[in-house]
């Protein structure tokens, strides 16, 4: 898996080549395709296709050459379809294009078109070791992922090869032909003749051999396990059908692959093409022991296995429901820094704001799903390794990692799926962006402090998460905030969830 793919245009090489080269001497993956593609070369598509959906960060080098580069503005709708975190890189300054600008909205660019090159490139790295890369000294490690294209002969004024072969080559040449002519009407060349693999009739087949048989049926029977999945047959076929999972971005080395328990795929699309993610069935640790009083204690919880959807319901999805009778319009159409938020086409796919508690609950019953309770959130949120953040233990220092509030301010709502803290079953913005309503009334935990909640409180419902517009210690995922059920706010919004059987 590459740590970050690079997609440019050619008159940018010399631009690339050096950045590229740069990043490898300081133990950075990278994955680069170098010449031109060869007559012939099918495989080359499908290289850039994988090695964009397996890469941690993809980067697009900005100029005037790559606006109008057709492979350029077709690797970065695949990046964006795979939701892969996105970095602008300007290498000569000009405005973005307008086809473009929609997917290269707020992210955060570096600039290597001005100032010093060294200090760039250390500002780049500065980045890269905030999303939990190791950086490495020069010379220290110098392994990469880079991949080169062959270049074709016939984009080069070469001499043709036929005239490269020397005259004795030809002598040679001519009475090698007479041989095998002078022997062919013999018969005694049929040893030369092009391979062809026959069907081999199963009589045939020797059975002291372990070749594979041409069809399932004359598979031997082998001594195995009984399978213990107790689905049906039909129903089997489309639980182990292999479905296009995307590959996470690794944030740290404690986020690790959760494996399934269970015969349900991993990944899910629900009626209306909203993406799921599956949370097995098992016990994790809820809530903490530490000074968040209204999360004390923590305390063993089961859950059965259910989905949850991925991303935070956007604008679009519930406009749908508007559009339907089934839900209430958002009470307000903006956002804190925006005139036209919901109902604008810019931000059909930032989650919806502006809905309260009831809201929530009309559409995830619209959508055949319910909200999630507070314990499914949690472990959909931490696992069951007790972790402090979605992605582990180490506090989110950019809004790259997470849309909340820190030093700088991330300012607002963002796209889905633009940040990388991404949870171990696959959720996204489980910590910032918005915050989440939940199914449950704000209670104590058992055991918990009776003076944690207020009266005021009570029959409040609890949301969780934190914002964009809260400071690190609220987007923990333990940590619990609260609101009547007809609260709505800028920085409020939810995700549904359903149980499976």
């Amino acid at each position: 898996m590459p740590d970050i793919f690079f997609s440019y245009s050619r008159r940018d090489s010399e631009f690339v080549d050096r950045l590229s080269s740069d990043l490898e001497s300081r133990g950075i993956d990278v994955w680069i395709d170098r010449g031109d593609i060869y007559a012939g070369d099918s495989t080359w598509p499908q290289q850039i296709v994988e090695a964009i959906k397996t890469c941690s960060i993809f980067f697009i080098v900005l100029s005037p050459d790559s606006f109008g580069s057709v492979n350029v503005n077709r690797e970065l709708n695949l990046a964006q379809d795979n939701h892969k975190t996105i970095i602008p890189i300007f290498h000569r300054s000009a405005k973005i294009p307008d086809s473009m600008a929609y997917q290269l909205a707020g992210l955060q660019q570096l600039d290597f078109s001005t100032g010093n090159y060294d200090n760039n490139f250390q500002k780049l790295l500065n980045s890269l070791s905030r999303l939990g890369f190791t950086i490495n000294e020069p010379g220290e490690a110098t392994t990469s992922k880079v991949a080169s294209r062959p270049i074709s002969p016939v984009s080069k004024q070469a001499q043709s090869p036929l005239q490269k072969v020397p005259i004795w080559g030809w002598a040679i040449g001519g009475l090698v032909l007479l041989l095998i002519l002078f022997f062919g009407f013999k018969g005694l060349l049929g040893g030369t003749k092009p391979e062809v693999t026959p069907t081999i009739p199963v009589a045939l087949v020797d059975a002291t051999k372990t070749e594979v048989p041409t069809t399932a049926a004359d598979t031997p029977t082998k001594t195995e396990q009984p399978q213990t999945a107790t689905l049906e047959p039909t129903e089997a076929a489309t639980a182990t059908e292999v479905l296009p999972t995307e590959t996470l971005i690794p944030d740290t080395p404690t986020a690790t692959e959760i494996p399934s328990p269970t015969p349900y795929p991993t990944l899910t699309t629900d009626n209306l093409g909203v993406d799921m993610v599956l949370v097995p069935a098992g016990e994790f640790i809820m809530g903490n022991n530490s000074a968040e009083d209204n999360a004390f204690p923590a305390h063993s919880v089961k859950t059965g296995a259910y989905y949850i959807d991925k991303y935070e319901v956007t604008n679009s999805s519930y406009e749908k429901c508007v559009k339907d009778g089934a839900c209430e319009p958002p009470r307000s159409t903006s956002s804190k820094t925006r005139s036209t938020y919901y109902g604008n086409s810019d931000y059909a796919f930032y989650p919806v704001i502006w809905v309260n508690w009831e809201d929530a609950v009309a559409y995830c019953e619209w959508r055949g799903a319910r909200l999630p309770t507070e314990a499914e959130w949690e472990k959909a949120a931490r696992s069951d390794d007790g972790r402090t953040y979605p992605w582990g233990e180490d506090a989110a220092t950019e809004c790259v990692r997470a849309n909340f509030w820190n030093v700088n301010g991330c300012g607002d709502t963002r796209a889905i799926g633009t940040t990388i803290g991404v949870s171990p079953y696959g959720a996204y913005e489980m910590a910032g962006n918005v915050w989440e309503w939940v199914q449950d009334d704000y209670i104590l935990y058992p055991g918990g402090r009776a003076n944690s909640i207020s009266r005021s409180e009570i029959g409040n419902k609890v949301l969780r998460g934190g914002s964009w517009l809260k400071s690190d210690d609220f987007i923990k995922t333990t940590y619990r905030f609260s609101a009547p059920p007809k609260k709505d706010a800028y920085d409020v919004g939810f995700r549904c969830a359903v149980g499976v059987p």
